[in-house]
């Protein structure tokens, strides 16, 4: 473990890589469960009006899963960036 003076602050890019990771992954899985069952066909269906070409099919679970990574990242970069602005504006430490 490292300490350094980051005062709570948080790696953006990690934040993103794991969102993206774990959303594209539930997205995936959801994909296939809705393509060898009708388990999950309304999430999907749901979820391709704005994920355009996601289906329950190889390939629209295929553009499913660039499209939820790509989502999660840039949501996770950009609440990351945010925590850090905020964190830099309230933390006790910097007032030493």
């Amino acid at each position: 473990m490292s300490h350094h003076n980051g005062c709570g602050r948080i790696c953006s890019v990690a934040l993103g890589l794991a969102l993206a990771i774990v959303w594209s992954l539930a997205v995936v899985g959801m994909g296939l469960m809705a393509m060898n069952s009708s388990y999950g066909q309304v999430f999907v269906h749901f979820v391709s009006t704005f994920y355009v070409g996601y289906a329950a099919t190889s390939m629209g679970i295929f553009i499913g899963f660039i499209w939820a990574f790509l989502d999660a990242f840039f949501c996770g970069l950009i609440v990351g960036w945010l925590y850090n602005l905020f964190a830099g504006h309230c933390c006790k430490c910097l007032d030493k």
